[in-house]
């Protein structure tokens, strides 16, 4: 019964999240719209996979994502306009996995469970996204 905790401020973006998740076989699911409600939720259940929007009610989902991915090894997918919040500390520096398109979630699910790490799933439209290297030197 696998089960992912969804932060985001955007209700209709985290039901077309647990949806989807559904459709790869999850069947549990919490939400929560903060940065304090993520970290209280997380550190009391045991989630297979932890998917952060672009906002949050309140506090930062880079933040809380970087917590995450530093603290508890859930894998981590952010879903996030821009293409370069994604990260995974390593002894090397930071790691990238993604972009992903909106419509490769399931593919960033995938990648992110394999590798227990920090997957971004780009929020834009694919038409619109530049290259990733131009993005993070930016």
């Amino acid at each position: 019964m696998p089960r992912a905790l969804i932060a985001g401020d955007n209700m209709a973006v985290s039901r077309a999240i647990e949806t989807s998740l559904s459709g790869m076989g999850f069947d549990c699911f919490d939400h929560s719209w903060t940065e304090a409600q993520a970290v209280a939720v997380a550190g009391s259940k045991n989630f297979d996979l932890i998917v952060i929007g672009d906002a949050l009610s309140w506090g930062s989902p880079t933040a809380v994502a970087r917590y995450f991915c530093e603290s508890i090894g859930t894998p981590v997918v952010m879903l996030h306009a821009g293409t370069c919040e994604v990260r995974r500390p390593s002894a090397d520096g930071p790691i990238f996995d993604g972009p992903f398109d909106l419509s490769d979630l399931g593919r960033a699910v995938r990648v992110a469970r394999r590798s227990r790490s920090l997957c971004g799933v780009s929020a834009r439209p694919p038409g619109l996204r530049g290259g990733f290297a131009e993005k993070c030197a930016a």
